[in-house]
């Protein structure tokens, strides 16, 4: 059992007179196997069992004479570690061990034994509780004296199509960047991708401004802007979301958290 499901491990292979058996120690049953190989009867192999005796951990054996064969069969009380399972076609005799512990059949609603090395652990130790840490704004502006980027910090695709930044007499909308000659061909402000970002800046850098490393993909970049127009460099801006205000941007704070209605 892995967490809420099984784990199965399929051995696809064989072993000529090799037949693993499994116990289910609950429940009082051996489930035994036979050879399906075709090659398996090469060299004198056991093929299919019509006979078993069975043999406690010490040798003793655990009835007074063979029993039928069959896919399962009785677990005999009282055992401590081991059975041994001794099965023949008449010709070959095979014998398999089996550990009660560790060579379990696993079927639905098996329940594990406990982690002996857990039963130690003592019972009033208190567990120490997680608290979770409340979802970061959705959107996130970084500015400096060079670049302005505008982050989706969130999770989630974002609709950004109707979002503005205004300030110092100035607009610029989110579709100011499709007219980006550096747009990345999947862009779309109806969904904008969690952790992507948006750059702008002035056409007098002499080099691209690095995207700040909170943004993941810069999906469009833009620097038709003057000196003047960099307006979050002075005072404070607005950020707008379908003609309403959302959020208020200080310049000298260099970073912006904006909580998007919705």
């Amino acid at each position: 059992p892995r967490g809420s499901g099984y784990l199965y491990i399929a051995v696809l292979g064989a072993r000529p007179n090799v037949l693993p058996a499994l116990a289910d120690s609950a429940a009082g049953k051996l489930y035994l196997t036979a050879e399906h190989s075709l090659y398996g009867p090469f060299g004198g192999g056991i093929l299919q069992p019509d006979q078993v005796r069975l043999f406690d951990g010490s040798g003793r054996p655990l009835s007074a004479d063979w029993l039928p064969w069959a896919e399962t069969l009785a677990l005999p009380k009282g055992l401590d570690d081991k059975v041994y399972i001794l099965s023949t076609d008449g010709k070959t005799e095979v014998l398999s061990a089996v550990d009660l512990a560790v060579d379990v059949v696993v079927l639905p609603g098996y329940e594990p034994p406990p982690d002996p090395a857990q039963l130690l652990v003592p019972p009033m130790t208190p567990t120490p509780t997680l608290t979770p840490e409340p979802p970061k704004p959705e959107l996130l502006l970084v500015y400096d004296n060079r670049s302005l980027a505008v982050i989706n910090q969130s999770r989630r695709a974002l609709n950004l199509y109707d979002l503005e930044l205004v300030g110092a007499g100035m607009r610029l909308p989110m579709t100011w960047w499709l007219k980006s000659l550096g747009l990345s061909p999947d862009f779309q402000l109806y969904a904008f991708p969690a952790g992507d970002c948006a750059l702008a800046w002035s056409f007098t850098e002499a080099t691209t401004p690095r995207p700040p490393a909170e943004c993941r993909v810069m999906r469009a970049g833009r620097s038709q802007l003057t000196p003047s127009q960099l307006f979050w460099l002075e005072g404070s801006f607005e950020v707008w979301l379908d003609g309403q205000v959302v959020g208020t941007c200080q310049a000298a704070a260099r970073r912006c958290e904006v909580e998007l209605p919705g």
